[in-house]
């Protein structure tokens, strides 16, 4: 029996991309790669499956290659060019979107990612600039707001752009993109909104904005987003609070247990304040507060600040065991109290 050759090892890639079983998918485009060595569609497709497991970078490698092979392959360069930014190589994105452009000046995607590139490598003079080419790009085309990803950190750090005002009316334009904008540039937009609050449109974002989901990775979106559903008083600022905290709870769980495993005769449970100011008076509050707590029959609290040495400590004093336990936070900006 004769063994497949690259079309039908092409074919059962496909197959098994489609069905998502990557890794099939994957062995199967390698050996239709190794079969025959100058054909693109299989690295192409190698690439997808490559940028879908986590292996970004190893999808730039196979997608440079076959850019070699098949010059004019807007979806190969198109891909090249985002993948690439992903592993912060603008230089790669900036050449494979530059060649799209070439034959096709009013790609909007190769526009965008051209942008996002250039204004990483240009310098500061240029990202205002650079900024505005991106909000075009998204004008022309807002299904761009499904990928902006990469855009979202640019125009977050570029003030001078005013993206926050330009997609708060896209979004209102074309509200079914918000369930699949990232949440980055949700938050861009929900930071205008908090502006205007009696807006219909401020109040559908912040309604849809509480509809969607969110991943692990965007808590500080959230948060963002939720703080100004409050400063614009919209019904869903309490529930978008909520998730917030579930967000970093899960994202954020300790491996271990808040109690301590082990409590001494007559102890109390341990409390921890962090403090963020070197000054902070909530830290003397929260000392204060602890130390008011009423004592019991075997064991009262007493704390102190020491700012000697910008810590605060607190003395856990137990008249069981008749022993002071002090403990002191790491050494390092901010303190914490215990």
């Amino acid at each position: 029996m004769a063994a497949p050759g690259s079309a039908e090892w092409f074919d059962r890639g496909r197959a098994h991309q489609q069905a998502g079983r990557l890794v099939d998918a994957m062995l199967c485009f390698q050996r239709a790669v190794k079969t025959q060595p100058t054909a693109a569609g299989p690295r192409l497709h190698l690439g997808e499956v490559l940028r879908e497991i986590g292996l970004v970078r190893e999808a730039v490698d196979v997608w440079r290659e076959a850019a070699a092979i098949a010059a004019d392959d807007f979806a190969l360069l198109v891909g090249l060019a985002e993948a690439s930014l992903a592993v912060d190589d603008p230089a790669t994105a900036r050449d494979a979107a530059a060649r799209v452009l070439l034959q096709d000046p009013g790609n909007a995607r190769a526009r965008l990612l051209q942008a996002v590139a250039g204004w990483q490598l240009d310098g500061p003079s240029h990202r205002v600039a650079h900024a505005e080419v991106i909000m075009a790009a998204l004008e022309r085309d807002p299904r761009l707001l499904a990928i902006a990803e990469p855009a979202a950190r640019v125009l977050d750090a570029t003030p001078g752009a005013h993206a926050g005002e330009a997609l708060h009316s896209m979004l209102a334009r074309v509200p079914q993109i918000l369930g699949s904008a990232p949440a980055s540039l949700l938050a861009l937009a929900a930071t205008h909104a908090a502006t205007v609050p009696g807006d219909g449109a401020s109040a559908a974002l912040f309604a849809r904005a509480a509809a969607r989901e969110y991943a692990a990775g965007e808590h500080d979106a959230l948060r963002r987003i939720a703080l100004a559903a409050t400063r614009a008083n919209a019904a869903s600022a309490a529930d978008l609070r909520r998730r917030y905290v579930a967000l970093c709870a899960a994202e954020f769980a300790s491996a271990t247990p808040l109690p301590w495993p082990r409590r001494t005769d007559g102890a109390r449970l341990r409390i921890v304040v962090l403090v963020g100011e070197a000054e902070d008076p909530a830290a003397a509050t929260a000392v204060a507060a602890i130390a008011a707590l009423p004592p019991t029959a075997d064991s009262t609290i007493t704390s102190e600040i020491s700012r000697s040495a910008g810590v605060a400590e607190s003395a856990s004093h137990s008249s069981a065991s008749n022993e002071t336990r002090r403990f002191s936070s790491l050494r390092r900006p901010g303190r914490s109290c215990l």
